[in-house]
């Protein structure tokens, strides 16, 4: 869980949306008040890596996870909403 914090895109998973090398601000406060939900950029921890994903389907306590590059490996899979660290809330 983050308050606020600045992270630098890797990777070309998430192109045309974020290209490598730019920057986002995510936080844990948006769900504070409401639960994730489809079409919401999150940001989780896998590996020991820090990755940006869209939620493309809520099932209870689970979501499902892709980058928004067709021609990159697209399907992440699931992801529990105790693994989402923030909300991609701006990003340049």
């Amino acid at each position: 869980m983050i308050l606020l914090s600045k992270f630098e895109v890797s990777g070309h998973s998430m192109v045309p949306t974020l290209n490598p090398g730019q920057f986002v601000i995510a936080s844990f406060l948006p769900y504070l008040f409401s639960p994730p939900k489809v079409n919401d950029l999150i940001i989780f921890k896998s590996d020991k890596k820090f990755i940006i994903k869209r939620i493309i389907k809520v099932e209870s306590e689970k979501y499902k996870v892709e980058g928004d590059n067709t021609l990159d490996s697209k399907d992440f899979g699931e992801v529990d909403r105790s693994k989402i660290l923030g909300k991609v809330l701006i990003f340049w």
